[in-house]
This record gives structure tokens, C-alpha cells and sequence, in this order.
């Protein structure tokens, strides 16, 4: 199942969501599977447009990630939980956050990555100029 969402997220990101939020908890029961979760839910959530403001499921993926996985799974963790902590008011934090992401994104050349992580501090930096 969390295979099927992850290859919907692009196209059909409300079905990919539907799809998570259907997923038992109790039948993730390695680490590896509860933390891709994690991360699946907390970015259908985003492509959904709801703004989360609560980061108790990012840290999941992200405790995960930053001791097992790929710079790739802990890079999207980190962007993600940046627009959390952005959701929720906490600017310094958030601006942190997505800094880690761009420099992981900017280690593997990812492009996509690092505009995006890039377009989040500038947001950030304009709130608080603006403020």
C-alpha cells in the first residue's frame, strides 16, 4: 500500500491520501516501513493543502532517517518539517530546517530540491522582514 501512494503522490496526490490515511498503523511494524509512512503522509498531507502544524509524525521519519537511510529520504524530512515549524509560527526554525535541506539538496545536485527549499527561506525571510 505505501508503495501504491508513493507512486501516486505526483499525479493523484488526494488519492495517494486517501490511500495512507486507510493504512493501519498497527500493520507498520518495522521502523523502516513506519518512518516512509511518516514522510508519505506528512507530504500528501502538503500536496493536499493542509497546513500542518504539528510535527510529531515528520519526527518519526526524520529520527529515522538521519541514522538509517538514504541523504535523499532525511533531505525531503527536513523540507518538510521546515514548513511545519513554518505553519506554526516558529520562523528561526523553520529557516534551520530548510537550510539542512537545501544543503543536503545542494550535495546531490538536486535542482528541484534546492529551488524549493530556497523558495521556502525566502518566504520565511519575507515574513519576517514584513513582520
Amino acid at each position: 500500500m505505501l508503495s501504491s501512494a508513493d507512486s501516486l503522490m505526483q499525479q493523484r496526490p488526494d488519492s495517494s491520501l486517501a490511500i495512507l490515511e486507510n493504512i493501519p498503523r498497527a500493520l507498520l511494524t518495522e521502523k523502516d516501513e513506519q518512518a516512509h509512512y511518516a514522510l508519505l503522509l506528512t507530504k500528501a498531507r502538503h500536496k493536499n493543502y493542509i497546513d500542518e502544524t504539528d510535527d510529531s509524525l515528520i519526527n518519526i521519519a526524520l529520527k529515522y532517517y538521519r541514522r538509517h537511510s538514504s541523504d535523499s529520504l532525511l533531505m525531503q524530512s527536513l523540507f518538510y518539517k521546515a514548513t511545519i515549524l513554518y505553519n506554526s509560527a516558529n520562523y528561526p526554525k523553520a529557516i534551520i530546517s530548510a537550510t539542512k535541506a537545501e544543503d543536503i539538496a545542494r550535495k546531490l545536485n538536486v535542482n528541484y530540491w534546492i529551488a524549493r527549499t530556497c523558495e521556502l527561506i525566502a518566504e520565511h525571510l519575507l515574513h519576517d522582514i514584513l513582520s
